[in-house]
């Protein structure tokens, strides 16, 4: 009776249930004394879900796509994934190898796994705020592609309207039917542009901000350890940060003027509104920006010269 109530026993004679709570997440699961991923119902809940975002994704695709087609238009899907995952993958793999150059340039005999634990976990929001950002110049530009894919139609109605010999009714009717579908499609894409803009705004904002105050701050050492000896290594990796902090900078920046160019297209042939992504209406994303971005730090690079002679 006693050896029935040990915890051993216990434990042994539920093990099946045990297993099972294990398997659903209810407590932690171990198999062969090796610690497992537990709740794997939170895993399969996130598969589910990214399952269901990505055939909603393919279906609204195909319905706006589908309409694309009366206009002799056709998009490869499995090139553009391709395109896709592989300018993701290359952002992410690029902040990783900027890690690993501060990583290697603080490293020395004496550093432990807590060092390597620490750098992993600053280099974790570097991480996340490249897939933000990626994922929404991914996102821009399949509106920017189908944007483009509009105005092209547009032209060749044109082209079509000039070159006709004769007027005829039912041609008429026709393009006039194409040019309302076109609006209708663009109407789609305005829609989906400002609903990513306005998910978007505050990773946006945050972004930008932050990229602006790590230059200023990297510029900083790189001004205090220009032509230091000893610190040579400090400079070149500072450089490469600005240089990098700047480079997603443009990217962004590059993203959202591509697609207002491609919006201004079709507003100057059909006038309807301009479109412009912002940051939480903070502040417009254009090349206007990156102009008063680099005048800024031109300032700020003059008055670190000034501050340091008058020290």
């Amino acid at each position: 009776m006693m050896r029935s109530l040990r915890s051993q026993d216990i434990i042994k004679e539920s093990w099946s249930s045990f297993c099972v709570t294990g398997i659903f997440g209810l407590r932690p699961f171990e198999l062969c004394k090796i610690k497992l991923f537990g709740y794997l119902y939170i895993i399969s809940l996130s598969i589910c879900y990214y399952g269901l975002f990505y055939y909603s994704l393919k279906n609204s695709d195909e319905i706006f796509d589908k309409k694309l087609k009366m206009f002799n238009v056709e998009l490869n899907y499995k090139k553009y994934m391709r395109k896709d995952v592989v300018h993701i993958f290359g952002i992410i793999m690029f902040t990783i190898l900027m890690g690993l150059t501060e990583y290697y340039s603080l490293i020395n005999d004496g550093s432990t796994y807590m060092y390597d634990l620490t750098w992993a976990v600053n280099l974790f929001p570097q991480i996340i705020n490249s897939i933000a950002i990626s994922t929404f110049v991914v996102i821009l530009a399949k509106i920017r592609r189908r944007l483009s894919m509009i105005n092209n139609s547009i032209v060749e109605l044109e082209y079509l309207k000039k070159n006709e010999v004769c007027t005829i009714v039912s041609t008429e009717i026709n393009n006039v039917f194409k040019l309302k579908l076109l609006r209708e499609m663009y109407k789609i894409c305005d829609n989906i542009a400002l609903k990513i803009n306005n998910a978007y705004g505050f990773i946006l904002l945050m972004s930008l901000s932050l990229f602006f105050i790590a230059m200023c701050a990297h510029l900083k050492i790189v001004y205090s350890t220009f032509g230091i000896q000893n610190d040579v290594i400090d400079c070149v990796v500072d450089t490469m940060w600005t240089c990098f902090y700047f480079g997603k900078f443009v990217y962004i920046i590059d993203a959202c003027q591509s697609y207002l160019t491609e919006n201004e297209s079709f507003a100057r042939q059909v006038g309807n509104r301009d479109i412009r992504i912002n940051a939480c209406n903070f502040v417009a994303i254009d090349y206007s920006l990156l102009a008063k971005v680099v005048l800024a730090l031109t300032a700020y690079v003059f008055f670190l010269s000034q501050f340091s002679c008058t020290k």
